[in-house]
């Protein structure tokens, strides 16, 4: 078993809010990812093209009610990490709708973010967000970082 960062456990119980969880997302991203992973080309394409295999669903489920991810190879551990990015991201988007008598917290969200919305949508949106642009939003990307309002034509 690989230990969840030092403050999972610690903060778990205080998380309540999607706000909450973003950082938590965020250290084990961190933790998780950080090290190298020998991974071919085909192996990372198909950790993006597909929902996983069904040893990711099992470390996310493990995780959910322990706090502990379980060993994991390489290909594994990959695919953790994009549902934990997903996670965050899901996280991040509805922060700012966080209710006070609402409580996001416990093995349950945690199984439902990194497991049941995974495949529900939340795979494809966070792609789809994050690195499927539409013409207008690379030209707003490319815009805002090059400061010019130049208009990239087909």
């Amino acid at each position: 078993m690989i230990e969840g960062s030092s403050q999972a456990a610690v903060g778990a119980d205080r998380m309540r809010t999607h706000r909450d969880h973003i950082q938590f997302f965020a250290r084990e991203i961190q933790m998780l990812g950080s090290g190298p992973m020998n991974l071919s080309y085909m192996e990372a394409l198909e950790a993006l093209a597909n929902d996983g295999l069904p040893e990711t669903e099992a470390a996310c489920r493990v995780f959910s009610e322990t706090l502990k991810w379980p060993a994991m190879t390489n290909r594994i551990r990959f695919e953790v990490c994009l549902r934990l990015e997903c996670a965050r991201w899901y996280c991040t988007e509805f922060s700012d709708a966080d209710e006070e008598d609402e409580e996001w917290s416990g093995s349950e969200f945690l199984q439902d973010l990194l497991v049941e919305y995974w495949h529900e949508a939340g795979h494809w949106d966070w792609l789809r967000e994050n690195y499927c642009l539409s013409r207008a939003d690379w030209n707003n990307r490319i815009r805002s970082a090059s400061g010019t309002s130049l208009l990239l034509r087909r």
